[in-house]
């Protein structure tokens, strides 16, 4: 019993006449009671904790068996979505995880033509891109499913036509789900309280799965409860009253997330973090008045006066900032930059150190972490410092696999959703392309397209979530093609490299592109690449300068000899010395008269066609030497050619046509070796006018005829004189 309350006359007696006598032990109690200050404060924070934990209930003897009470779960909703939109510890990670998931984009195909169609049509209905699948909805419901930590999607068929419509339920109004009585994880209802004209009214609607069972057994004698609406009254909805209608044309697809699987409805995300996030917040909140409280002391004066010096000084350093009417400015500004502080030397002015009495606002990291940690993502997110570019390329793994896995719920929550758009196609009248025959065993819709059965199949497919290097994923390739030149030796087993080579890509259709180079049955379809032929190399590019040299010094030789004036060629000497010039043309030869320039202009074509024919061979015997086919001719084209000059050039100075150009050939100046064709021509371009002139005499020629794919079709030997 306190002091104080017996001298008050609370404890049922009589109040104390003389309290002057007790006054030492009411000291003793209110010195007690203001060291317990802190212990009740504490005890008041518990009290405050337990309110927020209120929500909790048991429905029975398990531990594992819990559930959040509605009304508390509304309360952390709305609690959720505050945070969401005001806190930056909240908002920064719910929105960066939208981000993630969406913002590249995604692509949705089935393999089928027919049922892509149908998916395709619902993908771009104007209604379901604005609720469902266009780009703002889907990062909202991102949003919304991590704040709110549920999802509820109704559906809209039309039973003519085949078009299915979604719409999004508020979760608020969604008030309790019920289960199958014999199979918790069997759910059938979902029931919606909502306000209509004014007044409360009371819908359920039938989970997806269970409305596709009771489509699918409907007639059969597994349904325990049988098809009628009174069944299900007497039975599951027992509790409700008869205003409760049951809408089965308008079936709700319900996606929970934060919570256990056997719990009715999901957790906002958010929740762990709230407490953390609140707590940074007024963390910093009281360093940002600490700040401010320090920031209202700048300057210390020592005065070595009285107190009239020590009025004066504040009164010429005060500001009437704050005591004058709003309509009048300051009357005493403080100096503006620059400005010089005089003073005597007994008087002092500094500025007020205040470096050691804030804190530190890195000490707050810790509480930061504890948010970052609830919303399972690094700190590197939360605007840390040591964060850089490298963070666009490169994740931690486990913040990297979370958002994978998110992008894996989305999918499968659009495969589910485009397959009732898909069976309410198949249903409908409207869409005679695409028909239901019946249910399998398993509860999925057997389809047929044109009288051939078809299987549901869809593709929803992700970008990469970091960005891909692209020279080093291309230099990956170009290794993995050309094996950097190397043979194979061990593993040399084409579909076992090409499936470990696309695993390493990040490919995934792996077996689809497999199926193309090695298919079961049948050729390959994979399409050649057009290829083009690879720059030459140093050494032949130097071997094609020096060709090239030759050729050009054979022309200019062959023009310089044939040169003729208006007189012919002259002989070097003249009289005796000129007879033994056996010059065959020029005065005192045998031929006095110049030889004409179209005689001329043929002898240098003649050389030139030789020259070009000759680069031609060189060039098939390059395509020989790398193992590529010659294009220009069929190899048993080339062989034989080659087998024709052989021969040829075994007897006399011959002349092969192969095209409008020809070539005279020596004896020494081909070596053959079928099926290649090596020349030498630093030997055919040193005397190329002892060929010409005993070629002119006798000539030896063999003439092929080839087809548009270079083929011999036809052969003719001939023997030609030409005495000049």
């Amino acid at each position: 019993m306190g002091v104080l309350t017996s001298l008050l006359g609370r404890d049922g007696s009589a109040a104390t006449a003389d309290p002057e006598v007790d006054i030492p032990s009411l000291i003793r109690e209110v010195a007690a009671q203001a060291n317990n200050e802190e212990v009740f404060q504490e005890r008041i924070a518990e009290l405050e904790i337990a309110l927020e934990d209120r929500g909790w209930k048991r429905l029975g003897g398990m531990m594992n068996d819990f559930q959040f009470d509605r009304g508390a779960l509304d309360d952390i909703i709305h609690m959720s979505r505050l945070y969401a939109i005001k806190n930056p510890a909240i908002k920064r990670p719910v929105n960066l995880q939208a981000i993630y998931v969406w913002a590249q984009g995604f692509t949705v195909k089935s393999h089928d033509p027919v049922i892509d169609e149908v998916v395709q049509s619902f993908l771009a209905d104007p209604s379901n891109l604005k609720s469902f699948c266009g780009h703002d909805a889907l990062m909202d419901a991102e949003r919304r499913q991590r704040v709110e930590g549920n999802t509820f999607w109704r559906f809209f068929t039309n039973s003519s036509t085949g078009r299915v419509q979604v719409r999004r339920l508020p979760v608020e109004e969604m008030r309790a789900v019920i289960k199958n009585p014999d199979d918790a994880t069997e759910v059938w209802f979902y029931v919606r309280s909502f306000l209509k004209a004014g007044k409360t009214v009371n819908y359920a609607y039938p989970d997806w799965e269970f409305a596709r069972r009771r489509d699918m057994e409907k007639s059969s004698s597994r349904d325990r409860l049988g098809t009628d609406e009174a069944s299900y009254r007497a039975e599951v909805f027992k509790d409700y009253d008869d205003d409760l209608t049951i809408d089965w044309d308008h079936p709700v697809y319900h996606k929970k997330t934060g919570g256990f699987a056997d719990m009715d409805m999901g957790i906002p995300e958010t929740y762990a973090a709230i407490d953390w996030a609140r707590a940074y917040k007024e963390a910093l909140e009281d360093y940002k008045k600490t700040i401010k409280s320090l920031a209202k002391w700048a300057w210390k004066m020592k005065s070595g006066g009285g107190n009239a010096q020590l009025q004066a000084a504040a009164t010429a350093l005060g500001t009437t900032f704050g005591t004058t009417d709003d309509m009048f400015p300051e009357t005493n500004p403080a100096p503006v930059a620059g400005s010089v502080a005089a003073m005597l030397a007994r008087n002092d002015l500094e500025a007020v150190d205040v470096s050691k009495a804030a804190v530190n606002p890195d000490g707050f990291r810790r509480i930061l972490l504890m948010a970052a940690m609830a919303m399972d993502m690094p700190e590197t997110y939360f605007g840390a410092a040591d964060a850089t570019f490298a963070t666009a390329k490169s994740m931690d793994r486990p913040t990297e696999l979370a958002w994978r896995d998110r992008q894996t719920m989305w999918a499968g929550i659009f495969r589910d959703i485009l397959g009732i758009a898909v069976e309410g196609a198949a249903k409908s009248s409207g869409f005679p392309k695409l028909k239901s025959d019946g249910y399998a065993d398993n509860g999925t819709m057997k389809l047929t397209a044109s009288g051939a059965p078809v299987k549901f199949s869809v593709d929803v497919k992700f970008p990469p979530i970091l960005q891909v290097d692209i020279k080093d994923w291309m230099q990956s390739l170009v290794n993995f093609v050309t094996m950097n030149g190397q043979s194979m030796q061990l593993l040399n087993d084409g579909p076992t490299l090409l499936r470990l080579a696309l695993n390493s890509l990040g490919c995934e259709d792996i077996e689809e592109v497999v199926a193309k180079f090695y298919p079961d049955e049948g050729e390959p379809t994979n399409k050649l690449v057009d290829t083009f032929k690879g720059p030459l190399t140093p050494e032949e590019t130097n071997q094609q300068a020096i060709d090239k040299a030759k050729t050009d010094a054979a022309i200019a030789k062959i023009k310089t000899d044939t040169a003729v004036g208006t007189l012919g060629n002259q002989p070097t000497a003249q009289g005796p010395a000129g007879a033994a010039n056996q010059s065959r043309s020029g005065r005192g030869g045998q031929d006095v008269t110049a030889r004409s320039p179209a005689r001329e202009a043929s002898e240098i074509a003649e050389a030139q066609a030789r020259m070009e024919f000759m680069g031609g061979l060189m060039a098939l015997r390059h395509e020989m030497e790398s193992g590529e086919a010659p294009e220009s001719l069929a190899a048993e084209t080339f062989t034989a050619v080659a087998e024709a000059i052989k021969a040829l050039a075994a007897q006399e100075p011959t002349v092969v046509n192969v095209s409008p150009a020809a070539v005279t050939v020596m004896p020494p100046d081909i070596h053959v070796t079928t099926p290649e064709v090596t020349v030498q021509p630093q030997i055919t371009v040193e005397a190329p006018q002892v060929t010409i002139e005993q070629a002119k005499r006798t000539k030896r020629k063999v003439d092929f005829t080839l087809d548009e794919s270079g083929r011999i079709v036809g052969k003719q030997e001939v023997e030609e004189r030409d005495d000049g």
